[in-house]
C-alpha cells in the first residue's frame, strides 16, 4: 500500500496537468474572440507574457550596471506598474511593494546569510 503511494500521486498529477495542457490548447486555438490565428489576436492574447519577459530580459542586461538591489527594485516596480496601473496610488503601492520586497530579500540575503550579490557599476556599494 505505501509503496505505491508515489505512483499514485504521479499518475494524479499527469491526468490534472493533461486536462488543463488540454484545456488550455482548446482556448487557445479559439482565441478571444476567434482572433488567435491573426499576428494582432496574438499578440493581443500573449500581451502579458511578452511585457514579463521583455521586462526580465531589460532587468538581465541592466544587473551588472545597477546592481542587484536598485535593479530589483526597479524590475518590481515597472512590472507591477505594467501589469497593475500607472494611477498615483497604484504607483505608490507599487513602489512600496518593491522596496519591502527586494529590500527584505537583499538584507536577508546580505546580512543574515552573507551572500555576495551583485553590485553595480553605478553605486558600487549596492
Amino acid at each position: 500500500m505505501a509503496t505505491d503511494y508515489p505512483c499514485r500521486v504521479r499518475y494524479s498529477l499527469s491526468g490534472v496537468s493533461g486536462s488543463v495542457a488540454s484545456h488550455g490548447s482548446r482556448r487557445l486555438s479559439r482565441g478571444r474572440g476567434g482572433h488567435a490565428h491573426k499576428r494582432e489576436g496574438y499578440l493581443v492574447y500573449w500581451r502579458n507574457p511578452i511585457i514579463c519577459f521583455g521586462l526580465f530580459a531589460a532587468y538581465l542586461a541592466l544587473l551588472p550596471v545597477l546592481g542587484m538591489l536598485i535593479d530589483g527594485m526597479a524590475f518590481v516596480f515597472v512590472l507591477l506598474c505594467a501589469l497593475g496601473g500607472w494611477s498615483p496610488r497604484d504607483m505608490a503601492i507599487h513602489a512600496a511593494v518593491a522596496v519591502i520586497s527586494v529590500g527584505g530579500m537583499w538584507s536577508v540575503f546580505t546580512f543574515g546569510l552573507n551572500v555576495l550579490l551583485p553590485t553595480g557599476m553605478l553605486i558600487p556599494g549596492l
